[in-house]
């Protein structure tokens, strides 16, 4: 819709040598909501995950509801296991590591550090 808007503003004005005179109201963008999975789906997608890293990090995306690029950015030293809290650097925020995923995130520590 935009692009035959400023198509016909283009006409009017190099073409037709005349400036339009109507202001054209252009359309606002639709804004889409997320696909969001049922309690159903993730818990089929965190059975189906076999690798110990892998499994730590959807535990911790889907129960601390963090966005891909959250789980990406942390470290090690933004997780605060004894007060189950994790800092979210980049939107300047604390949330809450909820307990089954400090579990899954301890046996991965224990594991690497196994190895």
């Amino acid at each position: 819709m935009n692009q035959t808007i400023s198509a016909i503003r283009f006409y009017c004005k190099h073409v037709l040598h005349h400036p339009a005179e109507n202001q054209y109201i252009r359309p606002k963008k639709q804004t889409k909501l997320p696909n969001v999975m049922s309690e159903k789906e993730v818990a089929q997608l965190l059975k189906s995950v076999t690798n110990l890293k892998h499994k730590t990090i959807l535990f911790l995306t889907y129960s601390a509801g963090l966005c891909v690029g959250e789980v990406v950015r942390l470290r090690y030293s933004d997780l605060d296991i004894d007060r189950q809290t994790l800092i979210l650097r980049d939107n300047l925020r604390i949330g809450i590591l909820p307990s089954v995923a400090c579990k899954r995130f301890l046996k991965k520590l224990d594991n690497a550090q196994a190895l």
